[in-house]
């Protein structure tokens, strides 16, 4: 008994102990399995002290030892659990009843059966006296064989009498007797059937406890796969998600290098054009000429390669000496075509002053054409 109350303790303590540190656990260290197993062999436990405990309050009620049973079945009541164990804790308080009932009963026959055999003691002695003083006070009517004659008549008629009321108090007492033992017979049938009765509740109870932890089992397993694919379903979609991400990254990333070789080609095209044309304009060499009575401008540019400007136009200044008049204008694509009058040239729109020889011409700018 301290044993199994050390090993109850002890398995209450460790699940108190689970109980706070369940919430910082993991799932590889705890289990609900292994609290459904601790917790089926407190109950088990529990169950043994509970058999224990009425099958000794069974034995103080064979033993007509009734404060002992009041006492187990007191403690059995504490570890009862369900209807079955309080079905049984009524069967032995009823049998507890019925014995004290019994011993009652028994112990009312027993004065009974006292009290009837001293009354009949007291009738015989009555009988006796009554029957010596009616021989004393025959003895003087009488002789002696009438007297004796008579005082055996009385005799043998007050003992057959007394014989008769003990044989029927004796067939009384044999009758209640007999009741005892057939409400004691009933009574253990009774208390065997609902014995059997418990045990096939109990039975039933454990069938129904292993098909509702098998059903737990199963639930949790189900849930376990269902958590499992759940997360591989996640992680696929994670997955999915960080390849569609890397694509996004990677074609941005492709975009953005050919951007910037598409603006870094620009920009080297620029600066080459830039370089070019910066050439041409260094390398430009123009003038005045009259043809049929006007004065165009002409001239040539610079051979420079690559050609990084397919078509340019030339903007240029012409000033005179002499009155310090000027105009602008441009060459429009200037392909440095030199034929004279009939070359690549721009009529002069206004009269500065200074004959055609003497006007001087510079390149101001060279631009791509327009």
């Amino acid at each position: 008994m301290k044993l199994k109350r050390t090993l109850r303790t002890l398995l209450i303590s460790i699940l108190s102990i689970i109980a706070f540190a369940a919430p910082s656990l993991g799932n590889e260290q705890l289990s609900q399995q292994e609290m459904l197993d601790m917790l089926d062999q407190l109950d088990q436990l529990d169950r043994m002290d509970f058999l224990d405990a009425l099958d000794r309050a069974n034995d103080c009620i064979s033993s007509r030892n009734y404060r002992c049973a009041e006492r187990h079945l007191a403690e059995a009541a504490k570890y009862a659990n369900g209807k079955t164990d309080k079905a049984e804790i009524l069967i032995a308080k009823r049998d507890l009843g019925n014995e004290r009932d019994l011993e009652a009963k028994e112990i009312a026959m027993a004065k009974q059966r006292k009290r009837e055999a001293e009354r009949r003691e007291r009738e015989r002695r009555r009988e006796e006296e009554r029957l010596r003083r009616l021989a004393w006070e025959e003895e003087d009517a009488a002789d002696d064989t009438l007297i004796m004659s008579t005082f055996m008549q009385g005799l043998n008629q007050g003992l057959a009498d007394m014989a008769e009321r003990n044989a029927q108090r004796n067939l009384e007492i044999n009758t209640a007797i007999r009741q005892a033992n057939t409400l004691r017979e009933q009574q253990e049938r009774d208390y065997i059937e609902a014995q059997r009765k418990a045990q096939e509740k109990e039975a039933e109870w454990q069938r129904k406890q292993q098909q509702q932890l098998a059903q737990q089992r199963d639930q949790a397993e189900q849930q376990r796969r269902a958590e499992a694919d759940r997360r591989r379903q996640l992680e696929l979609a994670r997955q999915r998600e960080a390849e569609k991400l890397a694509r996004q990254r990677e074609k941005e990333r492709q975009k953005q290098e050919k951007d910037r070789q598409r603006q870094a080609e620009k920009l080297a095209k620029e600066q080459a054009e830039r370089a070019y044309l910066s050439k041409l304009l260094s390398g430009t060499r123009l003038g005045a000429m009259k043809c049929y009575g006007e004065i165009h401008v002409g001239g040539q540019l610079p051979k420079i390669k690559p050609k990084a400007v397919e078509c340019v136009d030339v903007h240029y200044r012409v000033s005179c000496p002499t009155t310090a008049r000027s105009t602008t204008g441009v060459l429009d694509y200037f392909t440095s075509f030199d034929m004279g009058c009939f070359g690549d040239t721009d009529k002069l729109s206004s009269d500065l002053g200074c004959k055609a020889e003497e006007l001087r011409v510079t390149a101001q700018k060279v631009t791509k054409c327009n």
